[in-house]
């Protein structure tokens, strides 16, 4: 095990990032002895980055800090092993060390356009969500589904069912009562008793979906939606 852990090693480039970044910190190794430990550090947050990309992908509306710090932890760990394990660091100071003030700044530039990169790739599902939920979004899907009238929902209750987990709401359409139920990620509480916008068909008006990322708090347009706040 000890001989393969020997073996990892991290491909030419985050090698030579790790070498910028160590210059950073420690122009000669003896002024900064922890200089190591921070650019290895550096490196594991951009890395780290892609677990929001994966969340947001993956359609999870709130983001635990708790999973994050996990998956940070796991990604370091990671780094230890390429950058660390057994003074593996020193090897690559060496495998750069013939690189000019001059080269050291352009790696400079490139260790900052990959730091954009990552966040890029964290920040972009996030606008792509962003413009799925803008109205003008809404107003071409619901043409295309049917889902095309919009009202204001109480939410009921939240139950699992089977493997999934659904919030059940109700709205009226005119003086009709409906009921809906729409799948959620996790179990919050606190979104009970509360109203949202709610989306349904006005030719299949069984097919609504509850707005979680919409709502309502204003209680004049809640109490024309049908709702009574007494």
């Amino acid at each position: 095990m000890e001989v393969w852990l020997k073996k990892i090693q991290p491909p030419k480039y985050l090698r030579y990032f790790f070498f910028i970044i160590y210059r950073w910190y420690s122009p000669y190794s003896s002024e900064k002895p922890t200089a190591h430990y921070t650019a290895a550090i550096f490196l594991s947050i951009p890395h780290s980055l892609v677990y929001i990309s994966i969340c947001i992908l993956f359609g999870v509306q709130r983001i635990s800090k708790l999973y994050f710090l996990f998956f940070y932890l796991f990604i370091f760990v990671i780094h230890y092993y390429m950058f660390l394990y057994k003074d593996k660091w020193k090897g690559f100071l060496q495998e750069f060390k013939h690189l000019d003030r001059k080269q050291r700044g352009k790696g400079t530039y490139l260790v900052f356009l990959y730091l954009i990169f990552f966040l890029f790739i964290a920040i972009y599902p996030a606008v792509i969500r962003s413009n799925e939920n803008s109205d003008s979004y809404k107003l071409e899907t619901s043409r295309s589904n049917g889902l095309d009238s919009y009202g204001i929902a109480k939410c009921l209750s939240i139950q699992k069912e089977s493997s999934s987990n659904f919030v059940f709401f109700e709205f009226y359409i005119g003086t009709r009562k409906v009921l809906g139920a729409t799948p959620i990620e996790d179990i919050d509480e606190s979104l009970i008793n509360k109203y949202f916008k709610v989306k349904y068909s006005s030719k299949k008006i069984n097919e609504s979906k509850l707005l979680l990322n919409h709502p309502v708090t204003d209680t004049v347009a809640i109490k024309k939606a049908g709702f009574s706040l007494n």
